[in-house]
């Protein structure tokens, strides 16, 4: 099954998927890309989206939750025509997988045709005032689309309260583009972008000693002397999960520490 849960900031998108995961029986694992306190949930990453649907006689039903799917996606650098060919593939073998996967977005527009046409049920939560610091004590309400029938169905707030502490109200699905740009508006500064490419270097130094990288070398008259072009320290920086947008200047920072 596919649910699609719609409704803008504060309107309790993640207060109604978090109770339906909460009376979600044990024994039925749940997939999820926040956190979710719950014994029987999971928070896995991209990547791993494929290990879920991968047939397991042993656990005939499993749910997913993804909180803005698209953005999720997009945070391991993904092209939007590869994410709609990845998601579609999924869409079509849940059913198969015995999957009911719900998916958690602001505006429904920002999801693909191909999930809009294939949706279950859709619930439409209400938005709810919201005070400076974007916190209500307002109700939450839903309205709940199935088969072209709707019900409006209420949530006291001290009723959704005891489940606040089960998840994280504040937390943002943010896509790696984002990051980046943020990266480089920092480093705009020469002193910020100094610090950074130093600790960068120091990184590097650090995983040649625990062996995660070694730094080719060359004998010249019978001294050893570092040698290595950007696209080695790019790939360095990519293998301690580091960002090569500033191989250039690690490489010259690199190589003067290594030689002096």
């Amino acid at each position: 099954m596919l649910t699609g849960i719609y409704g803008y900031c504060g309107s309790g998108k993640n207060v109604f998927a978090t109770i339906d995961a909460k009376f979600t029986p044990k024994e039925i694992p749940i997939y999820v890309n926040f956190e979710l306190r719950l014994k029987n949930a999971e928070r896995i990453e991209p990547e791993e989206v494929f290990e879920v649907f991968e047939y397991d006689s042993k656990i005939p039903i499993k749910k997913m939750i993804t909180d803005e799917a698209y953005s999720w996606f997009e945070s391991r650098g993904s092209g939007q025509s590869d994410i709609n060919t990845f998601l579609s593939y999924l869409m079509f073998q849940s059913r198969k997988r015995g999957l009911n996967w719900m998916s958690i977005a602001q505006l429904r527009a920002s999801l693909d045709l191909r999930w809009r046409g294939m949706e279950d049920r859709i619930v439409l939560a209400e938005e709810r005032n919201l005070d400076i610091s974007g916190d209500s004590k307002e109700d939450f309400g839903y309205w709940l689309l199935k088969n072209n029938r709707k019900k409006h169905v209420t949530i006291k707030y001290e009723k959704a309260k005891p489940f606040f502490e089960l998840y994280e109200t504040k937390e943002v699905v943010i896509p790696i583009e984002f990051k980046e740009m943020q990266l480089k508006m920092k480093n705009r500064k020469p002193d910020n972008l100094n610090i950074y490419v130093d600790g960068l270097v120091i990184k590097l130094i650090e995983a040649s000693k625990k062996k995660r990288i070694v730094f080719p070398t060359k004998i010249i008259k019978d001294e050893i002397e570092y040698r290595f072009t950007q696209e080695w320290v790019r790939d360095a920086l990519m293998k301690i999960e580091e960002d090569g947008s500033y191989a250039s200047n690690v490489k010259v920072r690199l190589l003067e520490k290594l030689n002096s």
